[in-house]
């Protein structure tokens, strides 16, 4: 996650001078992009990495996560349920349109 800006400010304005804490800031700063990119788990990448990557890991991990919280029938159910309501919604309101329409057409 980046530093906010307004916070990376602050810190260079406290550090003044020391060229350590300067250092270590933007150590801070450029780690992250340092990084290597994530990968997903399934994808070319994610086979071609080494077991003990922690990339691999970590996709491996995040996936598991995904599974849990969007596949146990519960949250299949909360779904569904999400979904049936908008379309009924929709329903409704094309009725309400269509019969607008029709007391038109017989006024």
């Amino acid at each position: 996650m980046p530093i906010p800006d307004d916070l990376l400010h602050a810190a260079v304005r406290l550090a003044g001078d020391d060229q350590d804490m300067l250092a270590r800031i933007e150590a801070i700063v450029d780690g992250p992009r340092r990084a290597p990119p994530p990968v997903r788990y399934g994808d070319p990448a994610w086979h071609k990495l080494p077991a003990d990557d922690p990339r691999r890991t970590e996709a491996t991990r995040v996936a598991a996560e995904c599974w849990r919280d969007n596949c146990s029938p519960g949250q299949i159910a909360i779904d569904l349920a999400g979904d049936l309501l908008e379309r009924d919604h929709e329903l409704a309101r094309r009725v309400r349109e269509a019969s607008w329409d029709v007391c038109r057409a017989m006024g």
